[in-house]
């Protein structure tokens, strides 16, 4: 055993354990501490971090694996671009299951007394304690961001489900700065796969179970923080690519539509019942003080709940992520069209038609709908119809992007971002109407967040 195997599974892994830039399957043959770390092993000193990754790399791609299979075309295509721009190198690639396990990462990059540690070592987690549970206290009361403060900066200590609500806001803004949606996106790839680890909702005076020392055989030894993190997410399987799709195929109609609602209170609450019922309420009698030998009922039982919080995490996080950049509501936008992104063009020929309709594709869940401006142009100026309407959007804020013409047609695509709404493809149109001498010009817009 390796110096930094025998550091992990003795330290378990609130903060401890696998490497940032390794994923739990390959971290017992790819990394290797200092001669300095063995030594101390050697003498029997350890050094155990109070704090750790929840579920490992592996455990965090799979999650992002399932989420990315859920996600809307255009929201998969825009979290991909958000990612592309991200310049730390400190994830294996920019896909998603890879940078679900950026924030582990990030934290870790400057450990153990770098801002990037000390400003978010905490925001993994939420300890709620077995004997006493209480969301507020585990959650350092609600710290209020400071005005003006983005989430990345926020208060030290916070909890991860304050966290997931504070991105999730700089998420679904278009106005949030590029830089800070970005983070804002890595993080919660994360913090939701965080939220759904037991022992990350939980704790029983034990530092999230690191107190809990493990001897099972032929798992290799460790505490029960680790057991739960990597242990039993390896028992599916240590391909994260074929365990999600094992476990997309076990998914339900039913159960992705259960899952697909609450909020993080309500998942970390789940988890902690998971915590309570299950990881504690079902450990055996110790043998000696903080010490378990785990039999194949609890092994077997604990994989099953670990598969079931992994496709829960993955659910919701894809869930989470076209509520937020995809499925745009009507009653979210119509009223914010209505109020500025169609440009008035009453004046043009004194009557609008407008109308809204909803065009969801049910058959892959995208949402969009159009707006409608038809207005009958007394003459045959085509051009001055152009012209007219060319003018009115970009007195909009509208910026074209490619045109076309034919005999009797004009097109033309331009885009606009909408505050709480998101960005607005349109096609402007020219063409002959139904009367004879006289054009007929419509704006469909579609909504892209």
């Amino acid at each position: 055993m390796s110096a930094a195997t025998a550091q992990q599974t003795a330290c378990g892994d609130r903060n401890a354990g696998v490497p940032a830039h390794v994923t739990s399957s390959q971290y017992r043959r790819e990394w290797r501490r200092s001669a300095i770390v063995g030594f101390l092993f050697a003498l029997g000193v350890v050094l155990c971090p109070s704090r750790a990754h929840a579920w490992g790399d592996e455990g965090h791609e799979i999650i992002g694996l399932v989420a990315e299979h859920d996600l809307d075309p255009a929201v998969r295509a825009e979290v991909l671009a958000m990612l592309a721009t991200d310049p730390l190198s400190i994830t294996t690639g920019k896909d998603m299951a890879s940078e679900a396990t950026w924030a582990d990462k990030y934290r870790d990059s400057d450990r153990p007394n770098g801002p990037r540690y000390r400003t978010t070592h905490n925001w993994h987690f939420v300890d709620i304690e077995i004997d006493g549970p209480d969301i507020d206290a585990a959650c350092f009361a609600h710290p209020a961001l400071p005005p003006g403060t983005l989430a990345s900066a926020g208060p030290e200590n916070d909890c991860v489900i304050d966290k997931i609500d504070e991105f999730l806001v700089e998420l679904k803004s278009p106005d949030t700065d590029a830089d800070e949606r970005r983070m804002a996106l890595q993080f919660l790839l994360h913090f939701v796969g965080d939220i759904h680890q037991p022992l990350h909702a939980s704790d029983n005076h034990d530092k999230g179970g690191n107190d809990e020392v493990i001897a099972t055989h032929p798992l290799p030894g460790g505490n029960l923080h680790h057991y739960w993190d990597t242990e039993f997410v390896e028992q599916l399987g240590t391909d994260p690519n074929a365990v999600a799709n094992t476990l997309l195929s076990q998914i339900t109609d039913a159960q992705r539509a259960t899952w697909s609602q609450g909020t993080p209170t309500d998942w970390a609450q789940e988890s902690f019942a998971v915590a309570q019922q299950r990881v504690f309420g079902e450990l055996p009698a110790p043998t000696s003080v903080h010490h378990y030998k785990l039999a194949q009922p609890y092994i077997d039982d604990a994989t099953a709940a670990v598969s079931l919080q992994l496709q829960r995490a993955g659910v919701r996080l894809g869930w989470l992520l076209n509520t937020a950049l995809g499925a745009v509501s009507l009653p979210q936008c119509t009223a914010a069209i209505r109020a500025g992104a169609i440009p008035d063009l009453t004046s043009i020929s004194g009557t609008t038609v407008s109308s809204v309709t909803d065009t969801s594709d049910t058959a892959t869940t995208n949402r969009a709908f159009f707006v409608t401006s038809s207005l009958p142009f007394d003459g045959n100026d085509a051009n001055g119809l152009q012209a007219a309407f060319e003018a009115r959007l970009t007195q909009g804020g509208w910026s074209r992007t490619e045109a076309e013409s034919g005999a009797q047609l004009y097109a033309s695509r331009w885009t606009v971002r909408v505050a709480g709404c998101g960005q607005l493809v349109g096609t402007m149109v020219i063409g002959a109407s139904d009367t004879a001498n006289s054009y007929r010009g419509r704006i469909d817009l579609i909504a892209f967040p």
